[in-house]
């Protein structure tokens, strides 16, 4: 049985899901195995913390809302990667 993930975690995962090309907030949350709630939870700490951006995009006549990951974001998926390497090893 697989144990909680930590919220490093899943801001790791969320911001490599996100640079990885997906932006809209519901195939973020497929992707990430999280409850709507906590997603938009998370996004929003995300954004407060400047490690994604939301940007406001029509289609269809209809704003959707779509995020994209910041410099920050970047730098803190590459720290992470290394320490989640040093601790492996």
């Amino acid at each position: 049985m697989r144990t909680r993930r930590s919220n490093f975690e899943i801001y790791v995962e969320v911001l490599t899901v996100i640079n990885d090309g997906v932006n809209k907030p519901t195939l973020i949350m497929n992707k990430c195995h999280l409850l709507w709630r906590n997603t938009l939870v998370i996004l929003d700490n995300m954004i407060n913390e400047g490690l994604i951006e939301c940007r406001l995009s029509q289609i269809n006549n209809k704003s959707k809302k779509l995020y994209y990951i910041t410099n920050l974001g970047e730098v803190y998926i590459n720290k992470a990667l290394k320490l989640k390497s040093v601790i492996k090893t």
